[in-house]
């Protein structure tokens, strides 16, 4: 069917009506339009979002729907029964089958568009050239006045066709509903695993002393435990071993609403036998994803809970807190092994999964064509489904051209790090009067080492500070330098993926060192 763009009207109760050109397409499989097309109070949130693909591989997810709206075409007032909001490039307005349906039959021609409305009126609307208008706010009052709209000027290139694949992805997004739990626990049984906590002496006893509590800590301590009670985390212990718990409440807790409790487990972990099962490099593993077109990433949650602790090792993990004595039914978070015990039980699932990365408790799939991406979707519920694995449905995001993953943004062409991430470094403090903290701030630079050229030179001065041989100054001159590497770190690149289609040459240049001078 040819481009067809008609000249309409759209008509809400209490403001200005605006004059629109939209696109008749049967091809589409709902009706979209540019946000900006309807008032805001006209939008109403989805409790499921959509998602959307088009000959542009854009995937976007649908959030707002609008219902009942008024369109005069020609002479005659139709309602568009639903319309989802949709960012265009270059078209205000679809109209798909389900308007379309109920104006059959259609006759085109070189000048109109002939369609019959429900009352079996024939009528022409008159094709036109498509035109899209600037972002203007709705103006209140009679529906009777024009608003004018000014255009955005066109360019020349392929006008934007969105085919619809509502129905190829609805399945798997209800399946996915399936899946998104609160309690990693209950598919636990599908599974079974459960963790041992094995000491190198195994006569040695985990002690050390209760912390100093203040008084805001004694509710954010109350209220923690009454949570993991209540979820069977943990339980009331009589054990010989200790370690205290702490309150967490700084500037990301209280950005989230919410502080954390955490357990000093340093005598526990120096005591235990390490379980040395690797974590992915995540640099390495992400430019697994060059040349690829569709993302999809989740998150489990509360990963470590999903494995129980059998019984003897509960008696290891046991803290104290203002309220009492407990220890844990799951494994918790501060026991060194943690991390790759659980990359070791999600290894075991998924490592039979391709286009796939997991790292700990994220996973990101990844493929070239939307296909592609359904089957490999479909696999990968087959695979949560048997595993008893829980999903958070707050961190899942389905079929993505542009996607955040560990901290970085990545797409097809490139990775570039998240502002976030970013803005840590920057808002340091840039007083580092401790080794302790000087170590927290290269930590964080190094997650960035990528995008900045010659930095290990820059970090060297920094880095002799750190020698155990040496005592640790920090003046006024250090404070400069650690301006210097915050301002390199303010404009980050996005890095690109070579073109392997073009042949050029590889210089290749190295800039750190694994020694200190």
């Amino acid at each position: 069917m040819p481009k067809i763009y008609i000249l309409s009207k759209i008509i809400v109760e209490g403001y200005y009506n605006r004059y629109y050109t939209p696109m008749v397409d049967t091809g589409a499989e709902a009706n979209m339009c540019r946000h900006n097309c309807l008032p805001e109070s006209k939008w109403e949130k989805l409790k499921n979002p959509i998602v959307v693909t088009g000959f542009n591989n854009e995937g976007s997810m649908i959030t707002y729907k609008a219902r009942n709206i008024k369109i005069q075409i020609w002479d005659k007032i139709l309602t568009i029964e639903e319309i989802y909001s949709y960012e265009f490039t270059n078209k205000d307005i679809l109209l798909g089958m389900p308007f379309l349906d109920k104006l059959y039959p259609h006759i085109i021609t070189k000048t109109h568009w002939w369609f019959t409305t429900p009352c079996k009126q024939k009528l022409g609307a008159k094709r036109v050239n498509n035109k899209v208008r600037k972002t203007t706010p709705w103006i209140k009052g009679s529906e009777k006045i024009t608003q004018k709209l000014e255009n955005i000027i066109q360019s020349n290139h392929n006008i934007e066709i969105i085919i619809f694949s509502i129905n190829k992805i609805k399945p798997l997004q209800d399946k996915l509903e399936l899946l998104y739990n609160d309690n990693p626990l209950q598919g636990w049984e599908k599974h079974q695993t459960k963790i041992k906590i094995e000491l190198i002496d195994e006569n040695s006893i985990i002690t050390q002393k209760p912390l100093k509590y203040n008084f805001n800590d004694l509710t954010e301590f109350k209220m923690h435990i009454k949570e993991l009670l209540d979820n069977n985390y943990i339980q009331e212990s009589n054990s010989k071993h200790t370690s205290p718990a702490f309150i967490v409440n700084k500037h990301s807790e209280q950005k989230r609403g919410k502080s954390r409790m955490v357990i000093d487990y340093r005598n526990l972990n120096a005591k235990t036998k390490t379980y040395n099962y690797p974590i992915p490099n995540k640099i390495l593993k992400i430019r697994q994803i060059q040349g690829y077109n569709y993302f999809s990433k989740f998150d489990y949650k509360s990963g470590f809970y999903h494995l129980k602790l059998e019984d003897e090792s509960k008696k290891l993990t046991a803290f104290t807190v203002p309220q009492g004595f407990y220890e844990w039914n799951v494994l918790p978070f501060g026991y060194k092994n943690a991390p790759g015990r659980y990359q070791h039980f999600m290894d075991n699932y998924f490592n039979q999964l391709e286009n796939c990365i997991i790292y700990i408790d994220d996973i990101l799939l990844y493929s070239r064509t939307e296909n592609e991406h359904i089957k490999l979707l479909e696999k990968f519920i087959h695979i949560v489904e048997i595993s008893g694995i829980s999903l958070s449905k707050k961190k899942a995001e389905v079929m993505k051209n542009q996607i955040e993953f560990l901290g970085i943004q990545m797409d097809k062409n490139g990775i570039k790090m998240q502002t976030h991430v970013v803005q840590k470094i920057i808002n340091l403090n840039e007083t580092l009067d401790t080794k302790k903290k000087l170590q927290s701030f290269l930590g964080l630079v190094n997650q960035v080492r990528e995008y900045i050229p010659k930095l290990a030179e820059n970090l060297k001065p920094l880095q002799k500070k750190l020698k155990k041989d040496i005592e640790y100054h920090f003046d006024e001159k250090d404070k400069i330098h650690i301006q210097k590497i915050k301002n390199m770190c303010k404009k980050l690149p996005k890095l690109y993926f070579p073109d392997e289609k073009k042949q050029f040459t590889y210089i290749v240049e190295t800039d750190s060192s694994d020694r200190v001078d």
